[in-house]
């Protein structure tokens, strides 16, 4: 038998995941609550016989009539809490993983990106815990030990990488485009009225032409740099950069919460040594 760790926070950057998520999901999901009758209906906001039946179905393995749906969408955000509190375990996961899955594919005239996002990040927990420390109610009933911290440690390296390889691609396909190479290409999209947001940093952005292409180039030295250096003492300041970005995008550009959905996965990169880091600067901070 494996003995327990010394103390059952070695991994505690899968617990942070797990309450970002939550957090998220919630966020997301609660302002469906009073148009579930509009958007998950047969026909959603459209005229009956607008659209062929098979286009506005719901999916043959869950299909329950639209007068469930709120008692559906009450149990998955009752589940949601649950999960986010630390109070699933992997058979517990299944039912709000369906229910996710469900919800998102119920109606097809909702195409919102972040949310496969969001189902992948849950999918995950099948091969993480979702019990683990930290817990927001009780006592945490998942414990590490030796051999399961070492197996997780290999799968967060894993899934790390793919979303460092996620980030290189998406680089990638910037280089063709003459607005990115140039540095030019924030400069255009916050002009764009349909995208960008009428506010300060919108503004200071947009008014130092200078600014806008040293972060473009930053956007993409960033992106195409990110699966080399996440694994190196260099990890705490693309945290700091990667937030930076994706926070940016949020308040300047009007393009959903996929950033924000982003943003989540982040929690698995505060590893220990990066705690460790965090609380040196604090540390320091409080001695000057």
């Amino acid at each position: 038998m494996s003995n327990p760790s010394p103390a059952n926070d070695s991994l505690l950057e899968i617990g942070f995941f797990r309450i970002t998520l939550g957090i998220y999901l919630l966020i997301y999901n609660l302002p469906f609550w009073p148009k579930l009758d509009l958007m998950y209906g047969s026909q959603s906001m459209l005229p009956p016989g607008f659209l062929p039946d098979y286009l506005v179905r719901a999916p043959a393995f869950f299909p329950w009539p639209a007068a469930w749906f709120p008692l559906l969408f009450g149990l998955m955000l009752l589940l949601i809490a649950l999960f986010t509190c630390g109070l699933l375990n992997t058979w517990t996961l299944v039912p709000l993983y369906l229910l996710q899955v469900y919800f998102y594919h119920a109606n097809p005239l909702i195409i919102h990106e972040a949310q496969p996002l969001a189902n992948l990040f849950l999918f995950l927990f099948f091969f993480l815990p979702p019990d683990s420390p930290p817990v927001l109610i009780g006592r945490p009933r998942y414990v590490f030990t030796a051999e399961n911290a070492a197996e997780l440690r290999v799968l967060l390296r894993i899934i790390i990488g793919f979303f460092g390889v996620y980030y290189f691609i998406v680089g990638i396909k910037k280089l063709p485009d003459p607005l990115w190479r140039e540095g030019l290409a924030l400069q255009y999209i916050l002009d764009w009225n349909g995208v960008a947001r009428d506010n300060w940093l919108t503004a200071i952005i947009t008014g130092h032409p200078w600014l806008a292409k040293v972060m473009s180039y930053g956007t993409l030295m960033f992106e195409m740099s990110f699966i080399f250096l996440i694994f190196t003492p260099l990890r705490i300041l693309y945290i700091i950069a990667g937030l930076g970005l994706h926070g940016g995008i949020f308040l300047t550009m009007d393009v959903g919460s996929l950033s924000l959905a982003l943003v989540v996965w982040y929690a698995l990169l505060f590893d220990q040594r990066v705690r460790k880091q965090i609380l040196t600067l604090f540390s320091i901070g409080k001695k000057d």
